[in-house]
């Protein structure tokens, strides 16, 4: 089974704390849940509605930005999955997230969505000629990249990092 909704990861800091937060929709709350409770039994889980609205509604004095970010390379070439977490690569972002100060608060969001349509089929031919060889002739390794990306669940995913201060400054 995997998500059928858009879900999102979000590390949000503020003045007080950082929050690691998944956000989904309510019928994959169950899938959601059960993931973690697998994958990581001693984190606590708390269901809290709304809670990145409240820390991101700027008043009138506030200012709120937001930047999306791309992939380097092409989308054939899958996302890499460390086999390990040392270091850990939320240490950097824990780190820029701790400097929020008063009236201050900084979100990164890893915003993902199942593919309407299942286009794996498209994507292997894509990097292929009429013929079946390699469309790239100076990147053959895409056909096998296009394989294994094609092999797993597609999601659409978006990167995006947003702040919220009192002054643009």
């Amino acid at each position: 089974m995997a998500l059928k909704h858009p879900f999102c990861f979000e590390v949000i800091g503020t003045e007080t704390q950082i929050t690691m937060q998944l956000a989904c929709r309510e019928p994959d709350v169950g899938f959601v849940r059960s993931q973690i409770d697998t994958l990581l039994p001693e984190v606590v889980i708390r269901q809290e509605p709304q809670y990145l609205e409240r820390h991101f509604d700027a008043g009138a004095e506030e200012w709120v930005g937001a930047v999306g970010f791309g992939l380097r390379h092409e989308c054939v070439i899958p996302i890499e999955t460390p086999n390990r977490f040392d270091p850990d690569p939320l240490n950097g972002i824990v780190a820029s997230l701790s400097l929020s100060e008063a009236r201050e608060a900084q979100v990164l969001q890893i915003m993902c969505q199942p593919v309407v349509n299942d286009w794996s089929s498209e994507l292997k031919l894509s990097v292929l000629d009429a013929d079946g060889s390699p469309y790239f002739s100076d990147a053959p390794e895409l056909v096998g990249y296009a394989r294994e990306k094609a092999a797993s669940p597609l999601y659409a995913t978006t990167i995006r990092s947003g702040a919220r201060a009192a002054s643009c400054e």
